[in-house]
């Protein structure tokens, strides 16, 4: 009793310390916990209730030790288990039936955590337990076994804890569908582990009173048992992940960007923790027995010896591959601060991707969309499945060509990439008719740039290729009215400005396509004349006359444009520039020896042009 006592107002004079300390600098505790600034206040919002319930929750865990140690985890179960199916079921009534969102959920937690440990406390003050909790029982003498006998423990939960931090650090770097995609692997790893985790918890017991009693044989048996049956539930369970990786990351978030670097890396844990039941076993073994330090010792190992330092090292070889637009999105994310801020920027916080970032020029204000601007300053996280709003502006379709130039035409994976052009469209505008011209578009710019076909030939194969990829889409029969009326008009004996106001005055992303494509259509190979016909007309001239330059230039090539539109062209080399490496893509490979030393100080180190440019 002098021990249970001692350790469990030493739990709950803990955690509030902590949770007072921690409540003083929430806003660098939660960056230092691997927050980006958008989840930031969500962040601090929820770990406010979880410090007020700090001190229960500790307590909590000290009485169930207690109870699993006299052999009632039945009952430590009952009280931990009240506190979860009330938290369960406090969520959604909270969160959304009283509208409170992220603090209903903080709310429910603090509660259920609350009522857990009442619930646990009754089981010592109802004599349902052999030892007493009393203030007169405590026994500082006592604190020091306490402490060595728990380190284990507490170094493998810190451990896990610093590393979850660190994680979530290089997790960061790639933006906040990263961190919420390791977050869901590290709660559905714990979940499939904790079974293991449960019977391992079991075996303590067993072990220290049978090795408290010399009968080894015993000891012997039940690790051969707790580790075969922790192995089989280990293994079935990774199976199951395995199969099932993407659709289970997708119940937490449908959310394609989070989905792909949440698969790879569930799959990933999913293997790692086929190893672990022997050593979680033979650590509970070595600190039931009483071996401190070799159960200290195998806890620090796996996380404070191998795996922080390997996460630290080997994040700086390879990251995620995310999908395309979380990484367009980035870097409109670093084109808003170039409307917004001063040259030059500090490209460290916020984290900047893009070497453009280092170009003075780009730092003027060139009449930026309010659509485009609003969308990026929200985060720049629209989609087609989640859109950011219900905008067809031509903000969207007018940005993808570079997306057609990047990705050659590959046949059937050509429909991926047209949705990848859709999906750039759709981070800032979300109505339907905003982001299907972007497909159309990039699977034009992707066979003229990359193919021998014509203007016709790839205006036809993007329009049957649109039809396919959004075949469910209410909007398009709409659409492809609009595009084959454009095709017709090109064939039509009728004067440009006649044609063009049929078509609209490509405000709206369809009527901007529309009129560039009739453009393209009507001067194929004039690039001269296929401008001055898309420019001039009483609507978006400017947008249409952009994107039927950018039809007939992946058409004609750089040598077909008239000098008169490259000369004196500002920042003509940084275009070209850009668009070189678009189209030949990275040369370099991990199989290769082969190095570009302007590649990697553009697109991996950033500090291109600063300083001495690098020679290819």
């Amino acid at each position: 009793s002098k021990v249970a006592s001692t350790a469990f107002f030493a739990a709950l004079i803990f955690g509030a310390l902590v949770a007072g300390c921690c409540m003083l600098v929430l806003r660098p505790l939660v960056m230092l916990l691997g927050s980006t600034e958008t989840i930031a206040p969500f962040a601090e919002t929820y770990i406010r209730f979880i410090l007020i319930a700090a001190p229960f929750i500790t307590a909590s865990f000290a009485m169930n030790n207690i109870l699993r140690y006299e052999g009632k985890a039945m009952l430590g179960m009952i009280g931990l288990g009240v506190g979860a199916v009330l938290n369960i079921a406090g969520d959604p009534v909270l969160m959304f039936g009283f509208k409170m969102g992220i603090a209903g959920a903080g709310l429910s937690t603090c509660i259920s955590q609350i009522i857990g440990f009442f619930v646990l406390l009754s089981m010592f003050l109802f004599n349902r337990t052999q030892c007493k909790l009393s203030v007169k029982l405590i026994a500082p003498k006592t604190l020091p076994d306490i402490f060595a006998t728990g380190l284990p423990s507490l170094l493998r939960q810190g451990l896990n804890s610093l590393s979850t931090v660190v994680l979530n650090n290089c997790s960061a770097v790639y933006g906040d569908a990263a961190v919420a995609a390791m977050s869901i692997v590290s709660r559905v790893i714990f979940f499939t582990f904790s079974f293991a985790l449960g019977i391992g918890q079991g075996f303590q017991p067993v072990c220290g009173f049978n090795y408290g009693a010399e009968k080894y044989g015993r000891v012997k048996s039940a690790f051969r048992f707790t580790v075969l049956l922790s192995q089989i539930i280990i293994v079935v369970m990774s199976a199951f992940l395995l199969l099932f990786s993407g659709e289970i990351i997708r119940i937490f978030r449908d959310d394609s960007t989070v989905v792909a670097f949440g698969t790879r890396a569930l799959i990933l844990q999913s293997i790692a923790q086929l190893f672990l039941p022997f050593c979680m076993v033979t650590e509970m073994a070595l600190q039931s027995a009483g071996k401190k330090l070799g159960a200290s010792l195998l806890s620090v190992m796996r996380n404070g010896l191998f795996f922080i330092p390997l996460l630290l090292g080997l994040s700086n070889l390879r990251g995620f591959m995310a999908p395309y637009p979380s990484y367009i999105a980035m870097s409109y994310k670093d084109w808003y601060r170039t409307q917004k801020e001063r040259y030059p920027l500090d490209k460290e916080t916020p984290f900047a991707c893009s070497w453009l970032v280092d170009i003075p020029q780009l730092f003027h204000r060139r009449a930026p969309g309010i659509t485009c601007l609003s969308a990026i300053r929200a985060g720049a996280n629209g989609s087609i499945k989640e859109p950011v709003n219900n905008s067809k502006g031509c903000g969207g379709v007018m940005r993808v060509a570079p997306v057609g130039l990047y990705f050659e035409d590959t046949g059937e994976a050509g429909a991926r990439f047209d949705l990848i052009g859709a999906e750039a469209a759709a981070i800032t505008h979300g109505h339907a008719l905003g982001y299907i011209p972007a497909a159309t578009l990039t699977h034009i710019i992707r066979q003229l740039a990359h193919g021998d076909v014509s203007v016709d030939a790839a205006v036809r194969s993007a329009l049957s290729a649109t039809a396919e990829l959004f075949k469910e889409e209410k909007e398009l029969p709409y659409y492809l009215q609009l595009m084959d009326k454009a095709v017709a008009l090109a064939g039509e004996d009728i004067s440009d400005l006649e044609a063009i106001h049929q078509l609209g005055e490509g405000w709206v992303a369809d009527e901007a396509l529309a009129i560039a494509v009739y453009c393209a259509l009507k001067y194929p190979e004039d690039i001269d004349k296929a401008l001055i016909a898309s420019v001039n007309h009483k609507g978006d001239s400017d947008s249409t006359g952009a994107i039927a330059g950018n039809i007939v230039g992946a058409h004609v090539g750089l040598s077909g444009i008239p000098d008169k539109y490259k000369t004196n062209l500002e920042l003509y080399d940084i275009i070209l520039e850009i668009a070189d490496d678009l189209y030949n893509d990275c040369q370099m490979s991990e199989y290769s020896a082969y190095t570009d030393e302007s590649w990697v100080s553009k697109y991996v180190k950033r500090t291109y042009p600063n300083g001495q440019k690098p020679t290819p």
